[in-house]
């Protein structure tokens, strides 16, 4: 059984990520942990009363959380009933990040899914502050981030960016994988041209992904250099109805590139497809 964290601020968005986390794997019987944070309203409240009335703040968080947790456990089941699907709720005064890292370890998590922004997201910024921080902090487990307001849709068009900088251990590949199997998905390799020839190295690390892929239906696709990266990927993933973005996250890597472009920020790789981002094992 597949263990699926779904971190939650009972938005929206939230809530339209967690049922797209059961579509996805609505042929398949999963445990979803349904987790919510109130460390962002402990700072808040207790900063605001007397030393000796900070605890008693802090035990009313607890049964707002708890009580939010259980109307959300039951509005999924009723919403997916019959799917096979197991939910457990996880309230927490830890920062978002720092427990989601916990549970990955504890609960031996497979996927972390959850919605580009939630309820206090700014308009015209795609991510949001919670889910910049998880991106740059994850271990151990792939970040699944779906855009605001999506419908569902099959994986049949995956595209994988890369800048073929290091080779990808098969830990890495796993969670693209399992992506496309799920519905016998396409992977679209994506390199942005940015030397007339391939680097040695490179050309080596292409040659080992494509081995590793094996009989997974595959093409590289090159991509001229333009102003932005984020734009020569967003506008390929456009032109070609691509249904999921993936990328390895390395501390000195593409992805890492990307985040440095001002444009993530404010529209995102994509703000139509979810965004897979894979931590790098080393």
């Amino acid at each position: 059984m597949k263990k699926i964290l779904i971190p939650t601020d009972f938005s929206n968005n939230a809530y339209n990520a967690l049922l797209y986390a059961t579509r996805l794997y609505e042929n398949e019987p999963c445990r979803f942990y349904l987790l919510h944070s109130f460390e962002s309203e402990v700072s808040r409240l207790t900063s605001r009363v007397d030393i000796g009335r900070s605890e008693e703040v802090i035990d009313e968080l607890v049964a707002i959380a708890k009580t939010q947790l259980q109307e959300l456990k039951h509005s999924i089941t009723r919403d997916t009933e019959g799917k096979g699907h197991e939910f457990e709720t996880i309230s927490t005064s830890r920062k978002l990040a720092k427990e989601v890292n916990y549970l990955i370890n504890s609960k031996h998590i497979d996927l972390v899914l959850m919605g580009t922004k939630g309820q206090t997201g700014a308009q015209g910024i795609l991510l949001g502050s919670n889910t910049v921080r998880i991106i740059k902090n994850i271990k151990h487990a792939p970040l699944m981030v779906i855009p605001e307001e999506m419908d569902y849709r099959p994986l049949e068009r995956i595209a994988f960016a890369t800048g073929f900088e290091f080779p990808c251990q098969d830990e890495e590949l796993a969670p693209l994988l399992d992506m496309a199997s799920l519905y016998g998905g396409k992977l679209h390799i994506l390199h942005i041209k940015e030397e007339e020839k391939l680097a040695l190295d490179k050309r080596e690390h292409m040659a080992k992904l494509k081995e590793q892929l094996g009989s997974v239906p595959h093409d590289v696709f090159w991509l001229h250099k333009g102003f932005s990266k984020t734009e020569v990927i967003t506008d390929y993933v456009y032109a070609n109805h691509i249904d999921l973005l993936a990328m390895i996250y390395y501390k000195h890597g593409f992805l890492k590139s990307l985040f440095r472009e001002s444009i993530v920020k404010k529209v995102g790789l994509h703000p139509g497809v979810p965004f897979l981002m894979i931590p790098a094992t080393k």
